[in-house]
């Protein structure tokens, strides 16, 4: 009986991925995956760096208008409209630096890199 369960998880483990995904990828928003070659490294490095820089930025900015929501629920008369420009307001800052990064990574990847880095958009997204 123990034969045949070593044997059976055997092959289970032997099968489990079955190739599904080609490329490995361990770390969140790792790229080493993509095999850049030394004129995409330095492209994507300059990219990452920026995209870190407004990243930093978003996030202050983000805590600022938080607190400012904060205000606004504590005023005597609640201003719905006030509180909806400062989602609109974090809202736009987000999908600008995804649409800026994402615009910049595509023109650096090459066709086959780009369709192994779309299985991973989520990774890039900001909260």
């Amino acid at each position: 009986m123990r034969a045949l369960l070593f044997i059976f998880l055997l092959t289970l483990f032997g099968h489990g991925d079955d190739g599904k995904d080609k490329h490995h990828h361990f770390y969140k928003k790792d790229l080493t995956f993509l095999s850049l070659d030394d004129t995409q490294k330095v492209a994507v490095k300059k990219i990452l760096h920026e995209y870190r820089k407004e990243l930093k930025d978003f996030k202050k900015e983000k805590i600022t208008l938080l607190k400012e929501r904060q205000k606004i629920f504590l005023d005597d008369t609640f201003q719905s409209e006030k509180l909806e420009e400062k989602y609109s307001k974090i809202d736009k800052m987000r999908n600008d630096i995804e649409a800026k990064f994402l615009e910049n990574i595509h023109a650096v990847l090459n066709p086959i890199q780009r369709e192994k880095f779309i299985h991973y958009l989520h990774e890039w997204e900001i909260d």
